[in-house]
Parts: structure tokens; sequence; C-alpha cells
């Protein structure tokens, strides 16, 4: 028996050595996969669109000539927001403001106190006499019959109509 117990040890031992050597050896182990990059899921983002600048409105421009006969329109019919300038084509100086008379006070706001103030350009007087060539120009906000003169030569005169 000891023979058999010899022999049996003998052959485990070489089917053990052969198994073994025939098995794959075990494999390195595998480094962890790198961690991705996040994945960032972001709602949709609606683009914005500039700021649209409303445009500024403004009314019409007139113009009303001074010469020596006067004022050429007279009478003009305008709407709230228009402008008239005023431009002397005379070589004599001219003074065009709100009626009456040397108060200059008829349209609203207006009066030749506020001559030489930080209100002079608010007010519908030119606050000096214009020489030839020189522009007066206003803004008529109030709506109504605005009568205006020479404040120089107080029998011209002429009336703006604002309408709403």
């Amino acid at each position: 028996m000891g023979k058999n117990v010899l022999l049996g040890i003998v052959t485990i031992s070489v089917l053990l050595l052969i198994i073994g050597c025939t098995q794959t050896p075990p494999a390195a182990p595998t480094p962890a996969p790198a961690p991705a990059a996040p994945v960032v899921t972001e709602e949709p983002v609606a683009m914005e669109e500039p700021p649209v600048e409303e445009p500024t409105v403004t009314g019409n421009s007139y113009t009303i000539e001074i010469t020596s006969t006067g004022f050429t329109p007279k009478t003009l019919v305008i709407n709230a927001g228009d402008s008239i300038t005023f431009v002397n084509k005379d070589t004599a100086p001219h003074w065009p403001a709100s009626n009456m008379h040397p108060v200059h006070n008829t349209y609203p706001g207006s009066s030749i106190d506020k001559c030489g103030t930080s209100e002079e350009n608010t007010i519908f007087d030119s606050c000096r006499g214009l020489e030839q060539g020189e522009e007066f120009t206003f803004t008529f906000n109030a709506a109504g019959t605005w009568p205006f003169h020479d404040h120089l030569r107080v029998s011209r005169i002429g009336v703006i109509t604002v309408k709403r």
C-alpha cells in the first residue's frame, strides 16, 4: 500500500503541476476607468433679443420767416409736439414771443420774466432780437390758440393753433 499511496501522491502532484502550468496567469488588475467628464444637462436657453429702443416721437417742423413786412405765414395750424422755427430774413432785428405785450405770458409757462434764467429755453420767447439769419425754435406741446408778436414791432402779429 505504501507504493500505491506514493504513486497517488506523485500522480496528483504531476496533475497539479500540469494544471498550474496550463492555466493563464491572472491578468494584471485593470485600472479603474478615468471618471468621465460630467454631463451637464441644461434647459435650453432662449436667446434674448437686444432691447429695442423706441424711436423718439418727434413732431413736424415748420418755419415762419420774419421780414420787413411781418411774419410769413401769419397763421399756422400744427399738432402738439410740432416745432416752429422763426427765421429772421430782414436786415433789422426781430423778437418773436408769445402775446401779451410786454409780458409774453399767453402761452402756458411763458413769461418775459424767465428770460435770462435757467427756464429761458422752455418758454415761447426768443428773449432777444434776432439778427438777420438768426433763428429761434420752439416746440408747442399745449393745445390751444396762441397769438404771438414781434416784441420790437408790436403791430406785427400772428397766431399758432395747436391741435391735440
